[in-house]
């Protein structure tokens, strides 16, 4: 199989890698722990590692979207990630612009306290000044007000939400999660007047269609495309009614929890793929 001709602009990485790190074909360098939970007892010792493109799964549409969004943009590269983790998506985003040529700017929000300062962690190790871009220890929401959040088992776990009041949690793999209250903003809160956003990356685990449905009108005149992590059948179909109704381009369309046929085969999903496109800023 093939792999997206976008990717032949990138010359995978080869060199002496950490053997507490993993290390992808941009060079970009992640400690195992963020993964696994187990930090080594050992001094770690340098390997040299010859890397590769990355395999088609479902994160392979979330690279071409990034790197094909990098591709369109003008000399700087403008993106917001929502739910980000460590905030290995922003990363790769600074690291790709650069190889690029291309300055760039991220706005990156992240609830769960202990992801957060990961995601400082991982800027730094990757030679990234976090000052140089806007890191919010924040939830996005429908409003500007406190929500609901769980929490916990942070280097194990990337699935903490949004939850109601009264929630309990029914996390077996996680007993020690707890609902803290985290303070919350809307998307049009993060868009400066007149700024367009050459990427919204965004995994907010079942909000999603709550956060864009407000803004859509902004998000028409500002932004150029939008990749969407999805969680449910539901909200899958809102979110196809909400963007085809202004007009936008719909890219990758890949359903949650499905095995689904796409141009590089079967790929199980997890999460599903949304990725739209809009025509009055760009066409791809």
């Amino acid at each position: 199989m093939e792999h997206h001709k976008i990717l032949s602009n990138y010359k995978v990485w080869c060199g002496q890698c950490p053997s507490d790190q993993y290390v992808d074909f941009l060079g970009i360098f992640t400690p195992k722990w963020f993964w696994t939970g187990k930090r080594m007892d050992e001094v770690s010792e340098n390997q040299y590692v010859e890397t590769t493109y990355p395999d088609f799964e479902e994160e392979y549409f979330e690279i071409i979207d990034l790197l094909e969004a990098i591709e369109c943009a003008g000399e700087k590269f403008t993106m917001i990630e929502l739910g980000a983790g460590f905030g290995r998506w922003s990363v790769k985003a600074i690291k790709a612009a650069e190889l690029n040529r291309k300055q760039c700017k991220v706005t990156a929000l992240e609830a769960e306290p202990a992801h957060y300062e990961m995601m400082f962690m991982h800027f730094h190790e990757n030679g990234i000044n976090p000052k140089e871009h806007q890191l919010l220890h924040l939830a996005v929401s429908a409003r500007n007000e406190s929500v609901n959040f769980i929490i916990g088992h942070a280097d194990v776990w990337y699935g903490q939400a949004i939850v109601p009041e009264g929630y309990v949690n029914c996390q077996m793999e996680y007993p020690d999660a707890e609902v803290v209250k985290i303070d919350a903003v809307t998307l049009d809160s993060l868009i400066e007047k007149d700024e367009i956003i050459d990427l919204i990356d965004m995994d907010i685990q079942g909000v999603e269609y709550d956060v864009l449905a407000p803004v859509i009108d902004l998000l028409d005149k500002s932004v150029k495309r939008i990749h969407i992590g999805t969680h449910g059948a539901e909200i899958e179909e809102n979110l196809r009614n909400l963007f085809s109704s202004h007009g936008w381009i719909k890219k990758y369309d890949f359903e949650c929890g499905k095995r689904m046929m796409t141009e590089y085969g079967e790929v199980e999903f997890c999460d599903g793929v949304q990725t739209w496109i809009n025509p009055r800023l760009q066409l791809v």
